[in-house]
């Protein structure tokens, strides 16, 4: 997987003026979260800890940490962290020069001091684990702590032992928290996705042979990033590259028929898309590749049929595995070596799993992406990817599907 964070450019390359022309006149974004919604959000964390019966859970910069505050903070090896208390309130510990920021950025994001009201400095001399645990004693909220699972355990075990008390696991709480997708969540989610599945239809139209894959990455951040997405990521594979998911590190060279695989997305307003498209470069699909995608299409189809509230996600997954089989493909992990998709929000990838040992039942708002593949070692390798969203009547979708390996 590569970033790119190259300027936009249309000087050196008239693919992408091209491309902005595809993309010329595409629908004004929504507007990201407000304070209050995010303030809403951490009032349903202190819920979920009474509900629990948890003392405080551990923060760390990450994806919880992002959602609660609309701040994307860096994780170091020093401990910066927030507890959100059973009180209602937040405990922070930061080293000393990063006090002044963790307040002013939350206040900037908030619209109030009272989020960072709360924050322990430390010094590079000082035991931040001890200083952060004894302050949590103090108020009587350091018997039953839990971590978020962007927490180290680096931190978590130094914590509990001047706790006197392990750290436990928040990963229900975090899933509780974050799974299901509020309105405007589902709204910016779907904004996202339809202009990376807008920016491939354009990179498309403008594939040819000739090129080399990692062009085809880059034009991809380049129209994505022209309708408003950041940290913009790729997995560019050309032919035998695609028979590893993840690719193989070798630049090709496309040629007339080669099958192209592009997986990628970005973010808007903190929220991340995830598409992949695979089509033929400049040619028919052979039978071979035409008969794989039928096979793949019906797979994320059965995925999707098997989603829906109170559904198990792990039948997700076996309900595409078994429509491979029915296609006369593997349906263990043979030709589909990975799961059917994962959870995503302001993390790409973030519980609940669609894997085939996951018991979570799905509740409406939870989204999953859905990427069946087939891949064929030393020739091709073929997947499908879009994010489904559970809603109260079923199932539904971002963006459009695609038709098949004639265009994305």
């Amino acid at each position: 997987m590569t970033e790119n964070n190259d300027a936009l450019s249309v000087s050196d390359d008239p693919r992408r003026a091209e491309i902005l022309r595809h993309l010329d006149g595409f629908a004004a974004a929504p507007a990201p979260l407000n304070a209050g919604e995010r303030a809403g959000f951490r009032q349903r964390l202190f819920g979920l800890l009474q509900k629990h019966g948890v003392d405080a859970m551990l923060i760390e910069p990450g994806g919880t940490l992002e959602y609660l505050t609309g701040v994307a903070f860096h994780a170091s090896e020093r401990l910066l962290a927030a507890a959100a208390l059973s009180d209602g309130t937040f405990l922070w510990v930061s080293p000393a020069f990063e006090a002044g920021r963790v307040t002013t950025l939350c206040e900037r994001a908030s619209g109030s001091s009272e989020l960072t009201a709360h924050v322990l400095p430390w010094d590079e001399h000082e035991d931040s684990a001890k200083i952060f645990a004894d302050a949590l004693k103090a108020k009587g909220l350091g018997k039953n702590v839990v971590a978020d699972p962007d927490v180290r355990a680096r931190f978590t075990a130094p914590i509990g032992a001047h706790l006197g008390t392990p750290v436990g696991d928040g990963s229900a709480i975090a899933r509780e928290l974050r799974g299901p997708k509020c309105a405007r969540e589902i709204e910016i989610m779907r904004s996202a996705q339809e202009r990376t599945q807008a920016a491939i239809r354009a990179v498309f139209a403008v594939t040819e042979p000739g090129m080399r894959s990692t062009e085809v990455g880059a034009l991809a951040h380049f129209a994505q990033k022209s309708l408003g997405l950041t940290g913009t990521w790729d997995l560019s594979l050309a032919g035998p590259s695609g028979a590893f998911p993840h690719g193989d590190e070798v630049d090709r060279v496309l040629e007339k028929g080669s099958v192209m695989l592009l997986d990628t997305g970005g973010k808007l307003h903190g929220y991340c898309s995830d598409t992949t498209r695979t089509w033929v470069v400049d040619a028919a699909p052979s039978d071979e590749v035409q008969k794989v995608w039928d096979a793949v299409r019906a797979a994320q189809i059965a995925g999707t049929e098997a989603m829906g509230v109170g559904k198990r996600t792990g039948d997700a997954d076996k309900a595409a595995r078994t429509a491979l089989a029915k296609h006369g493909y593997d349906g263990g992990y043979a030709h589909l070596s990975h799961r059917l998709g994962h959870g995503i929000g302001v993390q790409i990838h973030e519980p609940p799993y669609l894997d085939g040992g996951s018991d979570v039942l799905m509740e409406p708002g939870m989204c999953f992406t859905n990427e069946p593949g087939i891949y064929l070692p030393g020739r091709f390798g073929l997947r499908i990817e879009d994010i489904c969203i559970i809603t109260e009547s079923g199932v539904d979708h971002f963006g459009e599907w695609q038709k098949g390996p004639s265009a994305p």
